[in-house]
């Protein structure tokens, strides 16, 4: 291995430190407590010396935002595929639900930061390809993953209760919407009809007012639906 290499090695493993130590800081004292002399401290280095690494704290931000995102994609797809098309819809919520309580700082991250900060006056040779890319949208991995079992659930369902008006698209967002709600208010409280024990509940009630607002908006007015 030639120098380059080794000062590659060893700036890779730097920054993952940082977002180690930064997402440790968000996990247990909340995002209020993460600053540049915080992670520093964390770290052992001086607040002057992360700006080798990251631009400033959106970057750290954005980077956090962008692993956890990835991680939590890859946490769904361990969901067995081959569940009749409501249960899979089911364990996926449940899946995230999971995730989203074991790695809170997923829902305290801000989601303003983005990588349209001073990221392009780095000359490092490692990152002028990424630098040069354009933005991508973080969420896409996920979403993803809810857009296909809500199209798998949605094709599964009876014809009357497949409505053109709402596209899998609408329902996907809707689903991951209600989701994250479920997660951050399991966040923060300690209610019983908000913890993860609750979800299959929750998740019976979501899915009565979807298919019935779906079978709805198909059937005349004058039809009684109970």
């Amino acid at each position: 291995m030639n120098g380059n290499e080794t000062y590659d090695t060893r700036y890779y493993a730097t920054r993952q430190k940082i977002l180690s130590e930064a997402y440790q800081i968000i996990q247990s004292q909340g995002i209020a407590q993460l600053s540049m002399r915080s992670i520093a401290a964390a770290v052992k280095s001086s607040p002057a010396n992360l700006y080798e690494y990251f631009a400033n704290k959106d970057e750290i931000i954005y980077e956090l935002q962008t692993m956890l995102l990835d991680e939590l994609a890859a946490h769904l797809r361990t969901v067995d595929t081959l569940l009749p098309s409501r249960d899979y819809l089911e364990q996926i919520g449940a899946a995230y639900l999971t995730f989203a309580h074991q790695h809170v700082a997923l829902l305290h991250l801000p989601v303003e930061a983005t990588t349209e900060l001073d990221v392009h006056h780095r000359t490092h040779r490692m990152y002028n390809a990424a630098a040069a890319a354009p933005a991508v949208d973080r969420t896409t991995s996920v979403f993803e993953v809810l857009y296909d079992a809500i199209k798998h659930h949605h094709a599964a369902m009876p014809a009357g209760y497949k409505s053109a008006q709402v596209t899998t698209h609408e329902r996907a967002i809707t689903f991951w919407a209600f989701l994250h709600g479920a997660a951050t208010l399991h966040s923060l409280t300690d209610r019983s009809d908000y913890a993860l024990a609750a979800w299959p509940a929750l998740f019976r009630a979501y899915m009565h007012e979807t298919e019935a607002t779906a079978c709805r908006s198909v059937i005349p007015a004058n039809i009684d639906l109970k």
